[in-house]
């Protein structure tokens, strides 16, 4: 009888020694996923745009980039903003480099260039493109680029109204990115994102739309090679996705009418319009406004707010 009570003993204990060490271990699910490998991560990217009543309207966008290798040097090294020089104006509040010591690299202003953006030269009809090229100073292997920018309407494209298209990038790994769209209150605006739903709180007299999203994983090369060709064989049929995030004040097609009898301004209204509702693209004129040196991701009401050509702050 003792020994059979001795063997339930030494067995219950073992057992708990057992179960504690196996709650100790951290499971696979959670451990963190491995980016050393990366060339860069974009640890936080935010957009935030402001429209008025009168169709005018600002937006401010910003990224935080880690730099793990040669081919991220090279990049991020050159950063694109665009804008569109008859309807807005760019400021460029900083672009700065975080040392591994926590030091900080400020780039000067002698280091922007404003130039004609490079569209111009084989397509005159966009001349008013307009790009600045900010040189990072400082830039290696190990380091963290932050920028800034803000993007000022000067003059609406269709007075008392606006638009605005979206889409999440998905180049690279991205921890977190974030669009956040302030319309008043009080005025009714058609909004569409089937996969991102966004938060939607009000402000005093704003309603403010909030969509946060992340890029945790590579697509694998048989998927983005596929996603590559549908993409491909719909472009040379003039079809192509609605964008991830659209939204407007416009309600009819009626509306569209009217703003053509007013401002002739139907073109580039029928492009944003057709984009959300009819799966037809928007024109090249609606490039995103910050690049590096891939492809554009984004399309917006300011034309010339939204690409990715050299980097476009994502």
């Amino acid at each position: 009888m003792l020994s059979a009570a001795r063997f339930l003993i030494v067995s219950l204990a073992f057992g708990f020694l057992i179960q504690s060490a196996l709650a100790q271990e951290p499971s696979k699910t959670d451990a963190k996923p491995d980016y050393s490998k990366e060339a860069f991560i974009i640890e936080q990217t935010s957009t935030r745009i402001a429209f008025e009543n009168d169709g005018s309207g600002s937006r401010e966008s910003s990224a935080r980039i880690r730099i793990q290798s040669d081919a991220g040097v090279q990049r991020y090294g050159l950063l694109t903003f665009s804008y569109q020089n008859l309807t807005e104006s760019v400021d460029i509040n900083y672009v700065r480099v975080q040392k591994p010591d926590g030091s900080m690299v400020p780039t000067p202003a002698e280091n922007t260039q404003d130039m004609a953006a490079e569209i111009t030269r084989e397509a005159p009809f966009y001349s008013d493109l307009r790009e600045k090229h900010v040189a990072v100073k400082g830039l290696s292997v190990g380091d963290v680029l932050e920028f800034q920018a803000h993007w000022h309407g000067t003059k609406p494209l269709a007075p008392g109204q606006f638009w605005y298209a979206y889409n999440f990038s998905h180049d690279g790994i991205i921890l977190r990115e974030q669009l956040q769209i302030s319309v008043p209150r009080d005025r009714p605006v058609k909004w569409k994102s089937p996969d991102a739903k966004p938060a939607i709180t009000e402000e005093g007299a704003r309603r403010v739309f909030t969509w946060t999203s992340s890029q945790l994983e590579h697509k694998s090369s048989e998927q983005e090679k596929t996603e590559t060709e549908t993409k491909l064989y719909q472009a040379a049929r003039g079809r192509f996705p609605p964008a991830d995030v659209q939204i407007s004040t416009f309600q009819s097609w009626e509306e569209v009418g009217r703003v053509e009898s007013r401002t002739g301004a139907v073109a580039l209204a029928s492009r944003w319009l057709l984009g959300c509702f009819r799966i037809v693209r928007l024109n090249p004129v609606w490039l995103d406004s910050v690049s590096c040196s891939r492809s554009s991701n984004r399309t917006g009401r300011f034309p010339a707010s939204g690409s990715r050509k050299r980097h476009t702050p994502p």
